[in-house]
């Protein structure tokens, strides 16, 4: 997923573990609507990978409208991470129609690795477990907003496994303002942001 890919330098405050939220309720707002990518093509920003370990880095992102990709119109979510002098990309495609991950790929020079994508993020295959729950609002303080969010628990299953991921979803943006996935416990913060 845009967040499959690790490294840079960030500076954002560390999600903790979370505990199951009281009451969520199914959600009538779709993946599309959390992830936004149609809305911010041709738009770069940036996300600080924070986890509870202490571990910051920061990516950057950018995105273009990539045709029909694996039978689908897509955008691709261009992330480059700088790690002690090292540069790594990632090229993810999302779905014009819900979002789903539609392709992953590993950018090394001119050699490009097909990957999975996220275990958590939706696929065409997982289209029909998706299940996203209104958690409620919170506020929330990542170096690109401050402010009140509203929370979604979204589930998705692969392989016999239930796979969730958190986003705080900002009226203002069109992507999640952050995002934490427990499988990894790692948080993304959104950092910049365009206008």
């Amino acid at each position: 997923m845009l967040f499959g890919c690790i490294g840079g330098s960030g500076n954002a405050t560390p999600t903790p573990a979370q505990t199951p939220a009281t009451n969520p309720v199914a959600s009538a707002v779709g993946y599309k609507e959390i992830y936004g990518w149609e809305q911010v093509v041709g738009k770069s920003f940036k996300y600080d990978w924070i986890g509870t370990d202490g571990y910051t880095s920061r990516a950057s992102y950018t995105t273009i409208d990539a045709g029909v990709v694996n039978g689908e119109g897509a955008i691709k979510v261009t992330s480059t991470d700088d790690i002690g002098g090292m540069s790594f990309t990632s090229n993810y495609y999302y779905s014009k129609t819900d979002s789903a991950c539609v392709k992953t790929e590993n950018v090394d020079g001119s050699a490009v690795d097909v990957i999975q994508c996220a275990s958590y993020e939706l696929t065409p295959q997982s289209r029909g477990s998706l299940r996203i729950e209104l958690v409620g609002q919170e506020q929330v303080s990542v170096p690109a907003y401050s402010g009140s969010a509203t929370k979604y628990r979204i589930t998705v299953s692969k392989n016999g496994q239930n796979q969730e991921h958190f986003a705080w979803v900002a009226t203002r943006f069109p992507i999640p303002v952050k995002i934490y996935d427990p499988s990894l416990d790692m948080t993304l913060a959104l950092a910049e942001y365009p206008g």
